[in-house]
C-alpha cells in the first residue's frame, strides 16, 4: 500500500500547504472578541477551540487553542467527505450489480451506503418504496428469462469484513447511527418495524417489516395491545443475531417506524433478495417458485463470497446506481454515519486496489490532510473512523479550518463540497440560529458525542461572496450544559459574521 500511496502523492494537485502557516497573523480584535464571548458563556470545565481563516488572503482571524487535538464527533465527516471527493472525483458513481455466473447469481456490492435508502428513494422524481428496489431487482432476473439459480452469492469484498470500529459504545450496536459497514448495504443496515394494536385487550398486536419478509423472527411475547393509555414499544435483538424482540403496549398504530440495526446486514440483504425471487418465478436452489415454504428464511441458499474467490464474471442482469454527490450531501447535511463509513472504506480501496478497511482509509484521510494543508497537520490527528463515532480521533480546529479553506479553493471540487454543508432550517441544523439572522450565508456540519460539541463550515457574504472558514470544537462539556454549547456555536458566528459585514462594508465604501 505504501507503493501505491507514495504515487498517488505524486499525482495530487492544489497543494496549499501556506495555510497553517498563517496562524500568527490574526485579528487582534476578532480574536479577542471571541475570547469574550467564550468568557461570558461560563460552561464548567469546557474546553472550547475556535479556528477562522479569511480565504481570500489566507489570513488567520481567531486562534483559540487552535493547536490543541480536539474530538471532533461528527466533524470528523468534513474530512472524511473531502478526501472522498477528492480522491473519487465530483463526477464518481456508484454501481451494485446482479451478476448471472453460470447458475450462481452474484450480488456486487459497490460500498454504496445509499441502495434502498427510503429518505433518497422518497426524493426521486418518481419515488420508491424500500420493497419496490426488491421487487425490481428480482424482477429483472425473471424478465431476463431466467427461471432458476443454484445459490444467491454476496460479493462484498470492496471492503473487508470488519464491519464496526472496535473502538465503537459495543452497548449501542442496536441503534440505527452505529449500523454495521458492509460491502453491500441495504436501507441504511436497518430494519423498520410497523405494529398496529391486534383486535381486542390483550391480543398480540400485529406488525409489518420493512423490508417485507415474512420469515423474519419478531418475538411478541412480551407486547400487547392496550385500550388505555399510550404506546409503549421497545425494539431489541440479541447480540449477533437477527431475532428481534417487542416489548411493551400498543394503543394505536406506530405512525414512524421502530428501527434496528441489522447483523451481517449483506447476508440479511440476499436472504431477503432470494425470498423475493420466489415469489417473481425464479426457484433458488431446491426451492421451487411458488413454495409455499418460501416465507421461511431461505439462507441455505443464500452465502457470502469467499473472499479468495476470483473477480466475480458474468452477464449483468441489472444495476443500481447512486451518484457519489448524493451521497456526500445526505452524509453532511443530515449526518449520516454509515455513509460516512463507507466513504471512508472506499477511499481507502480506491488508492490501494484492494478491499477498504478502516487503516486503509485512515492513511489516506492523513494523507490527504498533508497534501493539502501540509504535513503539521497530521502530526496531532488520530484518524481512526469517517464518521467521528469513535471517541479516539483528534483533529485540531487548526487542521480542520485550514482544511476547510483549502477545499473551498479547490478548482475540482470547491463549489461542490461547500454545497453538501446545511444551512439554518436544513438537516442536523434545523433547529439552529432560531431568532438569529446572520447577514451571510452560514453553512456548518455539527458534531455531537457525550461531552463534545463542534460547529465547522463556511460563512459566505451574499453580495461579495468574501468567505471565511472556520471550525469550533468542545470538548469536556457537562451534560446539562448541551444547549449553552449551541448558544456559544451561534453567537461566534454572529461576531465572525459582524466582522466580515464590517469588511464588505469598507470595501464598498473605498470603492465608491
Amino acid at each position: 500500500m505504501r507503493h501505491v500511496m507514495t504515487a498517488w502523492r505524486r499525482n495530487v494537485v492544489g497543494v496549499g500547504v501556506l495555510a497553517l502557516a498563517a496562524g500568527s497573523s490574526f485579528a487582534q480584535p476578532l480574536n479577542l472578541a471571541i475570547e469574550k464571548t467564550i468568557s461570558r458563556a461560563k460552561l464548567g470545565a469546557s474546553v472550547t477551540s475556535v479556528y477562522a481563516v479569511d480565504l481570500a488572503t489566507g489570513t488567520a482571524l481567531v486562534s483559540i487553542r487552535a493547536d490543541e487535538a480536539m474530538t471532533p464527533a461528527s466533524n470528523q465527516k468534513l474530512l472524511t467527505t473531502g478526501t472522498a471527493l477528492l480522491v473519487l472525483g465530483t463526477d464518481f458513481v456508484f454501481k451494485t450489480e446482479i451478476v448471472l455466473d453460470g447458475t450462481t447469481l452474484v450480488v456486487r456490492g459497490a460500498g454504496d451506503p445509499a441502495l434502498g435508502d427510503p429518505e433518497l428513494l422518497a426524493k426521486r422524481d418518481k419515488p420508491l418504496a424500500v420493497d419496490e428496489v426488491l421487487d425490481f431487482l428480482a424482477g429483472a432476473v425473471a424478465k431476463a428469462g431466467i427461471s432458476k439459480v443454484d445459490s444467491v452469492v454476496i460479493d462484498d469484498r470492496v471492503f473487508d469484513r470488519q464491519l464496526v470500529h472496535a473502538s465503537w459504545p459495543s452497548d449501542q450496536y442496536e441503534r440505527t447511527y452505529c449500523a454495521q459497514v458492509s460491502g453491500l448495504n441495504f436501507r441504511a443496515n436497518t430494519l423498520a418495524i410497523f405494529v398496529r394494536p391486534g383486535s381486542s385487550a390483550g391480543a398480540l398486536p400485529l406488525h409489518t417489516t420493512e423490508p417485507a419478509a415474512g420469515w423474519i423472527d419478531v418475538d411478541k411475547r412480551n407486547i400487547r395491545t392496550v385500550t388505555d393509555g399510550k404506546n409503549i414499544i421497545s425494539l431489541t435483538r440479541p447480540p449477533n443475531q437477527n431475532r428481534f424482540v417487542l416489548r411493551g403496549e400498543v394503543k394505536a398504530a406506530t405512525q414512524a417506524p421502530i428501527e434496528i440495526t441489522l447483523d451481517q446486514p449483506g447476508l440479511f440483504f440476499g436472504r431477503v433478495l432470494a425470498d423475493r425471487l420466489l415469489k417473481s418465478g425464479v426457484a433458488v436452489g431446491e426451492r421451487p417458485a411458488g413454495d409455499p415454504r418460501q416465507y421461511q428464511d431461505p439462507s441455505a441458499d443464500v452465502r457470502m463470497i469467499d473472499t479468495s474467490a476470483p473477480p466475480t464474471q458474468g452477464r449483468v442482469i441489472a444495476q443500481v446506481t447512486t451518484p457519489l454527490m448524493d451521497v456526500i450531501h445526505r452524509c453532511n447535511v443530515d449526518s449520516q454515519n454509515l455513509y460516512a463509513d463507507c466513504l471512508f472504506k472506499l477511499a481507502g480501496q480506491k488508492v490501494t486496489g484492494e478491499s477498504g478497511t478502516w487503516d486503509s482509509g485512515a492513511s489516506v484521510v492523513r494523507m490527504m490532510l498533508s497534501q493539502k494543508i501540509g504535513p503539521q497537520s497530521v502530526t496531532g490527528a488520530t484518524i481512526v473512523d469517517g464518521s467521528g463515532l469513535s471517541r479516539l480521533n483528534t483533529v485540531s480546529t487548526r487542521s480542520m479550518g485550514s482544511w476547510l479553506a483549502e477545499l473551498a479553493k479547490d478548482p475540482r471540487a470547491g463549489d461542490a463540497f461547500v454545497a453538501t454543508l446545511p444551512v439554518p432550517g436544513e438537516g442536523t441544523l434545523e433547529k439552529r440560529f432560531r431568532g438569529k439572522k446572520p447577514a451571510a450565508e452560514v453553512r456548518g456540519k455539527s458534531g455531537f458525542i457525550n461531552g463534545v460539541r463542534s460547529l465547522s463550515g463556511y460563512l459566505t457574504a451574499k453580495d461579495s461572496g468574501h468567505r471565511i472558514a472556520y471550525s469550533i470544537i468542545m470538548n469536556q462539556v457537562p451534560g446539562q450544559f448541551g444547549g449553552e454549547a449551541k448558544d456559544l456555536h451561534e453567537d461566534i458566528i454572529q461576531v465572525l459574521d459582524q466582522w466580515l459585514s464590517r469588511q464588505d462594508d469598507d470595501r464598498t465604501r473605498v470603492g465608491g
